[in-house]
């Protein structure tokens, strides 16, 4: 599911990591959001422990 730069402001708002932050604060951190992927259920995102280069926002869904 693609999101567009605009969805982003709203769901950043509710993200309790970026409460606080003003409109233009959120507008650059969505400007710089990058990947969007989707992942099947069941299907490994990363592994506790495993060193990791990367931030994820889970926009739709849940994990365990």
């Amino acid at each position: 599911m693609a999101v567009g730069r605009a969805a982003w402001i709203p769901f950043l708002q509710k993200v309790h990591l970026f409460r606080g932050l003003d409109k233009e604060q959120l507008t650059h951190i969505a400007a710089r959001l990058q990947e969007q992927a989707v992942y099947e259920a069941g299907e490994t995102i990363v592994r506790q422990g495993e060193y990791g280069e990367d931030f994820f926002l889970i926009y739709e869904g849940q994990v365990e």
